[in-house]
């Protein structure tokens, strides 16, 4: 759609350019009303895009819906590759990640208790990360699908805490046995 400013200058670019970011990132993947029960100790990583401009990331924010039980121990983070997905493992960096997550014992949304602030640069292949290891039961996410192996979402078996300094291979997470099966939590971050 043209822009036309009241001088009559077509102003679409300037103005497109000069739009702040939307403030909530998320991945490209349909969530079709599925959830995913977490694996205990595995990391999971959902590619949110490469940033445009420079950006302040808050929270990572996803969704409970089973609820997990025990002692809770539990990382969020964001992190980067070098490159966007390209059907393989990739190599994923820590940039910030924290153990002080909301309640994983009751449903609802659910993100980092305090904001990260964290400065993400121009150009950064962003990715929003989760792992659980809690005592009894792991929680219930709402959950992404149809990466048909893009390696969108990738996910580390044994990861350890994610606030540790890595880097960890993210693998490639195969399919389910149907298109809507969840195979990746629905991970999001918001700059707000």
């Amino acid at each position: 759609m043209k822009l036309i400013d009241s001088q009559g200058r077509d102003v679409t670019v300037a103005t497109v350019d000069a739009l702040p970011p939307g403030r909530v990132m998320q991945s490209r993947l349909p969530n079709v009303a599925t959830s995913i029960t977490l694996v205990n100790n595995t990391g999971y990583f959902v590619y949110l895009g490469c940033t445009t401009r420079a950006l302040t990331v808050k929270f990572v924010e996803f969704y409970m819906n089973t609820v997990g039980a025990g002692a809770q121990t539990a990382e969020v983070g964001l992190f980067s590759s070098s490159t966007a997905p390209n059907k393989s493992n990739q190599s994923l960096t820590g940039l910030i990640a924290t153990g002080a997550v909301d309640s994983l014992t009751t449903t609802g949304v659910k993100r980092n208790t305090s904001s990260f602030a964290y400065a993400v640069a121009a150009g950064t292949h962003l990715w929003a990360g989760i792992r659980t290891a809690m005592a009894s039961t792991q929680p219930a996410l709402a959950g992404l699908c149809m990466d048909f192996s893009q390696g969108l979402v990738l996910s580390t078996a044994s990861a350890g805490a994610l606030t540790a300094a890595g880097p960890w291979t993210g693998s490639i997470i195969a399919l389910g046995s149907y298109l809507n099966t969840p195979i990746a939590p629905d991970l999001r971050v918001t700059l707000d």
